[in-house]
């Protein structure tokens, strides 16, 4: 006898519609997640839409053009927003699903943050060319605003002579906002006299600094061991800072 595979039913018209649909669902899901991961072009086209209509009503008169854009999971995204026209007037907006949710405009622009940036960064470069030949020019170093007691509170630096900080305003080294510099020093084997190293530190980097001419209105000494530290000096003005010993 001779045996013969029973014949498949033929799939109907409707099977054939839902196996389609399945796997058109699927692609779907999966193109979604992806978006969702990563964005997409045109919930990016869009957020920037929307980013620039809220410029426009919240800051009338100013333009800005879109130099990057980021973006986080769930179609969030984060542009920085530049002007033609000022330098310092770069800032930056999230949205979130099409909604403004945060713009760093009052803390960058009017707050101050990237000029101070920018003088920091003109400072440093004066600084190390500065310390070139001192005892001190294999010293780390920061220049800040607002430095730190050995307390750890904030110090205000008093304006004395020294200009406010300005949208734009011009790097001069001779004419700066209050900033202080502050020396992040190892201590030298067989030191054991730490106040004593941090009062030749700031005497060596004032001398550096009016040597060439910078503006610096205050010093600061910290003495570290590996990450752990050892003593912090007060915040200084120039006047306070004893001359060495003759």
């Amino acid at each position: 006898m001779i045996c013969t595979a029973k014949p498949r039913k033929p799939r109907t018209r409707l099977r054939r519609v839902l196996a389609a649909a399945g796997g058109f669902a699927i692609v779907l899901v999966l193109l979604f997640g992806l978006c969702y991961c990563n964005g997409d072009p045109f919930s990016r086209f869009l957020s920037k839409q929307i980013v620039l209509r809220y410029l426009e009503a919240a800051y009338p008169g100013q333009t800005f053009t879109v130099c990057a854009s980021g973006q986080d999971p769930g179609f969030q995204y984060v542009f920085e927003m530049q002007s033609p026209t000022s330098p310092d007037t770069v800032f930056h907006v999230w949205t979130d699903f099409g909604k403004i949710t945060w713009d760093t405009y009052d803390m960058e622009v009017t707050g101050g943050m990237n000029t101070r940036n920018r003088l920091a960064n003109d400072l440093y470069r004066d600084v190390s060319a500065a310390l070139a030949g001192t005892p001190l020019q294999n010293v780390s170093f920061i220049v800040q605003f607002t430095p730190e007691d050995p307390a750890g509170s904030e110090v205000s630096l008093p304006a004395g002579d020294h200009p406010p900080v300005t949208l734009d305003m011009a790097y001069d080294k001779q004419n700066l906002p209050a900033v202080a510099l502050v020396l992040d020093l190892q201590p030298a084997a067989g030191v054991s006299d730490l106040k004593a190293a941090a009062d030749e530190a700031l005497r060596q980097a004032k001398a550096a600094m009016e040597a060439v001419g910078i503006d610096i209105a205050a010093y600061q000494v910290a003495i570290w061991s590996d990450m752990d530290l050892l003593y912090r000096s007060p915040v200084m003005l120039p006047g306070e800072i004893a001359p060495a010993e003759k």
